[in-house]
């Protein structure tokens, strides 16, 4: 799929408009850069009222899709990309999403860039749609409203799963959704509260080896990882080699193995977990 030919609709579409409006649209949609504009910086920016650069926007984006909307390289891409989000179960994270196509289409800018003008096409052409996030989601795309509204439940299944085990939950998930494992994973994606924890291991972020927060938790896994006694400088020192986790000193460590009832003395300053004695 050649994504340069759509790129190329897209500059001679924003080119067609007068300057303003075409900066306006290029800073509203990160079409050059990383950064999003809103409506009101781009208000100050220009010294109008955010009605004003919203009507800006609107017509700019009428004017734009009856230029590209029935173009036959429009179609193609529209066509191809639904196709990727059939095989993923209709649904993708947009930032996931972004890495496939760049990878398939190598285009001429960064991975920010590229999902902005990802996003900017969607929204313009008005498919696939794209469900924009908060705190508790990503930006995600689909295809089908159905499969968007599964995928959601999937989550809520994870985030209430009982057995912090992610294997037992995609056993129980694809037999309670009728999905491929491939499918569940994909869809756990789209939420923020899915994660991978600093051994690797998969799962909801409020369970302890995906995201240990505390000492005490930091200190259970990696006693549960090693499956031995170890001495508490050891245990600090293994705590403080884990990729994306806070550094915890030697003494908060022996403080809080002696404070745990999950951990027991079997030597001096050794702890092992009090579940293999």
């Amino acid at each position: 799929m050649d994504f340069a030919k759509v790129d190329s609709l897209i500059n001679k579409a924003i080119a067609s408009q007068n300057q303003r409006s075409a900066k306006i649209i290029t800073n509203r949609y990160g079409l050059e850069s990383k950064d999003i504009k809103t409506l009101a910086e781009l208000g100050v920016s220009y010294s109008l009222t955010r009605e004003r650069i919203r009507q800006i926007q609107a017509h700019v984006m009428k004017t734009i899709k009856e230029e590209m909307a029935r173009h036959k390289d429009v179609t193609a891409f529209l066509k191809f990309v639904n196709g990727h989000l059939d095989k993923m179960g209709n649904v993708r994270a947009s930032h996931l999403l972004a890495k496939d196509l760049k990878g398939i289409m190598n285009p001429n800018y960064d991975e920010a860039v590229f999902l902005n003008r990802l996003h900017f096409l969607a929204e313009l052409i008005g498919e696939p749609k794209v469900a924009y996030g908060d705190d508790n989601w990503h930006d995600t795309w689909h295809n089908n409203p159905e499969s968007h509204k599964k995928a959601r439940a999937v989550v809520s299944h994870l985030l209430d799963f009982k057995e912090h085990n992610f294997s037992k939950f995609v056993e129980d998930a694809v037999k309670k959704f009728g999905l491929s494992e491939k499918t569940i994973i994909n869809y756990l994606g789209i939420s923020k509260e899915f994660g991978t924890g600093p051994y690797g291991d998969l799962g909801a972020r409020h369970w302890i080896h995906v995201n240990p927060k505390t000492t005490r938790n930091k200190n259970f896994l990696v006693l549960k990882k090693v499956g031995k006694p170890m001495h508490f400088r050891e245990i600090a020192d293994l705590i403080n080699k884990l990729e994306g986790v806070k550094r915890s000193h030697p003494d908060t460590v022996h403080n809080e193995l002696i404070k745990d009832p999950r951990f027991v003395l079997v030597g001096r300053g050794v702890y092992a977990l009090r579940e293999n004695e």
